[in-house]
């Protein structure tokens, strides 16, 4: 989770110095990005300081947080070729 969490903040501190000069679906996606990004460090945090196996809830937020991460990531993969082509 820390791996995707890294990814999602790469892709949004990139985003972040593109925002000013980009348009409004650019300025939304860097908001998508920062989203995942809470969402993997939260999922990877909870599990990071405890001493027992995950409970089930744990392993729910951090499958929903990965989901979150890819699909964001992919989202903002796509957007990055078309802008720098």
């Amino acid at each position: 989770m820390y791996d995707l969490a890294a990814a999602a903040h790469a892709a949004l501190v990139q985003a972040r110095a593109l925002v000013d000069s980009l348009s409004e679906p650019v300025r939304t996606q860097v908001k998508s990005l920062a989203s995942a990004r809470t969402a993997a460090l939260s999922a990877a945090m909870a599990m990071q300081d405890a001493d027992a196996t995950p409970t089930a809830a744990q392993v729910a937020a951090c499958a929903r947080a990965r989901a979150q991460v890819n699909q964001v990531l992919a989202r903002w993969s796509r957007l990055k070729a078309r802008l720098t082509r």
